[in-house]
């Protein structure tokens, strides 16, 4: 099995490792979730954004957090092996981490924060946090890649390694990666089905045409055309020649 890249796509040695087809980083961490609306109280471009409702109004964290100092339902405290380095810069130019954090996991995983002393709600894509070497990165193989897909043996102590590195990000892209995983696997699987589909219509739309060829159905449907045309205009000469003889 070679890499997950293109064969024909040559690899580079620096803090990215890079290939023929670049991928920026904002194309690789891209900041913005495409399913949320977020808003901001500055044009400050370092400023946090809030999260919005589809009406365009910001999301209240009393949607989650009923009473001051307390582990809204779901959260939990941003610390010790549940902390997730997220800092959030407001209009003030002031700096905190947030105190409560859930980890949302689906195939694009995002984290919600919250803050005891901010009404909003902050939340952003999670990506697992890269460990930046001299010598480049690596590129697994696709081979290596199985160990992390649902259905391979010996998933089970994987998951479990996992959760010991605790790591919540790390897990978000785990589950990111399967869950992409097992939509190529469909998609290809339906790939396929369409395509023994299509040769079975393309046969039969084949063997359609062959039995109008033996049958010459076009130049019937010429002649009956004709036929038709030679009609009228009898018709037609023959009605004038009554109007003439009236």
């Amino acid at each position: 099995m070679g890499s997950t890249v293109p064969v024909s796509t040559p690899s580079t040695r620096s803090l990215w490792s890079c290939t023929t087809s670049y991928m920026s980083e904002g194309d690789l961490y891209p900041a913005e979730h495409p399913f949320i609306r977020t808003l901001k109280d500055s044009d400050d471009p370092e400023e946090t954004p809030y999260v919005a409702m589809t009406t365009g109004f910001p999301l209240y964290k009393g949607s989650y957090q009923t009473t001051r100092n307390t582990i809204p339902p779901g959260f939990r405290q941003n610390n010790g092996d549940h902390f997730i380095a997220f800092p959030i810069k407001g209009p003030d130019s002031d700096v905190k981490q947030a105190e409560y954090v859930q980890v949302i996991l689906h195939p694009n995983p995002i984290v919600i924060r919250l803050c005891d002393d901010s009404n909003k709600v902050f939340t952003q894509p999670l990506y697992t946090v890269p460990i930046f070497h001299y010598d480049g990165k690596p590129v697994y193989k696709a081979q290596e890649l199985e160990v992390l897909k649902m259905d391979t043996e010996g998933r089970e102590q994987t998951d479990h390694m996992i959760h010991r590195l605790h790591d919540p990000s790390l897990t978000a892209e785990v589950h990111c990666f399967c869950t992409m995983s097992q939509e190529l696997g469909r998609l290809k699987e339906a790939i396929a089905e369409g395509e023994d589909r299509w040769g079975e219509l393309a046969a039969m739309q084949c063997k359609t045409i062959r039995r109008l060829e033996m049958a010459d159905a076009l130049a019937c449907i010429k002649d009956m055309d004709e036929g038709l045309v030679d009609d009228v205009l009898r018709s037609a000469g023959e009605g004038t020649q009554h109007g003439c003889c009236t």
